[in-house]
């Protein structure tokens, strides 16, 4: 624990963010949402908005990906970390869609290669087609300018060596 932090936990309308094909609520919906929060938290707390992070796991982890995705709303957060995430409104077929504030946007992504549920791989998900990890990061992450770069300088290792855990 530390002092000097807010940490907020907002859950889905229905206990879904959108884009899956479950969700409550639209996409427009839930950034609006984010938005209104935003507005609501710098009113009534002394917020650093230079310091505002997004995590999420699972369908949060991929609605993160859609606020970073989104130049306006996306532009509020310092950086995003999502977990697993299930990139359903950024996937193969409609990742050029994303438009981040920033050409290259602060962003730490945690993914396992055993994930059954949200497959690394990518393909059906429970709430529709998630994209493979591998294809999802570059476009999405950064301008046509740093594509090459990063997409060169891509390192897979593993924490574990060879373990199966």
């Amino acid at each position: 624990y530390t002092a000097d932090k807010i940490m907020v936990y907002p859950n889905g309308l229905g206990g879904a963010w959108a884009g899956a094909s479950y969700s409550k609520a639209t996409v427009e919906e839930d950034l609006q949402f984010v938005w209104d929060m935003l507005i609501n938290l710098r009113q009534n707390f002394c917020v650093n908005s230079a310091r505002i992070y997004a995590t999420g796991l699972s369908a949060g982890g991929g609605f993160v990906d859609t606020i970073a995705c989104n130049a306006t709303v996306g532009g509020e957060f310092a950086a995003f970390a999502p977990a697993s995430g299930s990139f359903y409104t950024d996937n193969d077929a409609n990742y050029k869609d994303c438009k981040p504030a920033r050409g290259i946007t602060p962003i730490l992504e945690f993914h396992g290669g055993a994930d059954t549920s949200v497959k690394y791989d990518g393909g059906q998900g429970e709430g529709g087609i998630e994209p493979s990890i591998p294809n999802w990061w570059v476009p999405v992450l950064t301008s046509k300018a740093a594509h090459a770069y990063l997409r060169d300088k891509h390192v897979f290792s593993s924490l574990f060596a060879n373990r199966d855990c």
